[in-house]
């Protein structure tokens, strides 16, 4: 099965998600898995204090927005706050990513 990990899975809102649904959306989680993965290591290489993430959240909305993702940037007046939506309707999945490093810790 040839597996596009960009194009969103519709699950009717209505009703549990059958096994081949859930099937495809692992399949899809484990296809995006390495470009993820070296995203994460290039933020924790590159550490940045709170509210000056720039290099990262420009990686996180380039990589969102080459996952076909809208992306909003300067949510609630932080320049480096975002929100990332992809799809229509239901069901929804949010994810809430911290990406500042904390002073003293490596």
């Amino acid at each position: 099965m040839n597996v596009d990990a960009s194009t969103p899975v519709a699950i009717p809102s209505t009703s549990q998600p059958d096994s081949h649904t859930l099937e495809e959306v692992w399949s899809r989680v484990e296809a995006s898995r390495a470009p993820f993965c070296a995203l994460s290591d290039s933020i924790w290489a590159t550490p940045e204090l709170n509210y000056d993430e720039v290099q990262s959240s420009g990686q996180i909305a380039a990589m969102l927005q080459k996952q076909r993702f809208r992306i909003e940037r300067g949510i609630a007046g932080i320049p480096t706050a975002m929100v990332g939506e992809a799809g229509q309707g239901g069901p929804v999945i949010a994810i809430l990513g911290e990406y500042n490093a904390l002073p003293g810790l490596s």
